[in-house]
């Protein structure tokens, strides 16, 4: 086997023809093979999570973009989803068995919601509630779901939306294309960073 690896199926292929395998796969390669392998084993059981995440997803990210703009969309919903993941860190007191996108997704629901809550004092309220009604009705179901997870999403991603609406507030400009553009690099290079300080 080459230095950059061959999937499992040339394993078990080799094996069933009798060949001998001589394996290798650089040591960085294996490494990176084993946490990919690790993380499929952890992340969307079933494909039914997984495509609920991926509707739900571009239905909140498309009322996201059109409330902040698509980068900022992102960012706050990418953000969300770390802090979310670190708040249940600090909360949780056994090991976190799972991590996905659940909880990205709910800090864009958050997020929308606290956006839409700055939008009048007299109904402030309402959106904070639609977005407890969408964790209780999405959020909590399943044997596998991270229920605490999900509650730490909307409420770091209902703190990022209070935040960015007041800074679109205030700086209106911050809604324009190169900062919706750096907003949007910001969301794409942070799990990637992640992803490298965890390879290491």
């Amino acid at each position: 086997i080459r230095a950059h690896g061959e999937p499992p199926s040339t394993y078990v292929k080799a094996r069933r023809r009798g060949l001998s395998i001589i394996d290798c796969t650089c040591p960085v390669v294996l490494k990176l093979q084993q946490h990919i392998r690790e993380a499929y084993d952890r992340l969307h059981a079933d494909a039914q999570h997984l495509t609920g995440n991926c509707v739900f997803a571009a239905l909140f990210l498309w009322f996201l973009s059109r409330a902040a703009g698509p980068g900022w969309a992102m960012l706050v919903t990418v953000l969300g989803g770390m802090l979310g993941y670190c708040a249940e860190a600090l909360l949780r007191t056994a090991p976190a068995v799972s991590i996905g996108f659940s909880t990205a997704l709910f800090a864009a629901v958050g997020a929308l919601s606290g956006l839409m809550s700055l939008r009048s004092r007299a109904l402030a309220v309402p959106p904070l509630a639609a977005g407890a009604a969408l964790l209780a009705m999405l959020g909590t179901e399943g044997e596998n779901t991270d229920y605490m997870a999900h509650i730490c999403g909307l409420a770091c991603g209902t703190g990022l939306g209070l935040l960015l609406g007041l800074i679109l507030r205030r700086f209106p400009s911050s809604a324009g294309p190169a900062w919706q553009a750096a907003a949007g690099t910001a969301a794409f290079l942070l799990p990637l960073l992640c992803f490298i300080s965890a390879l290491r």
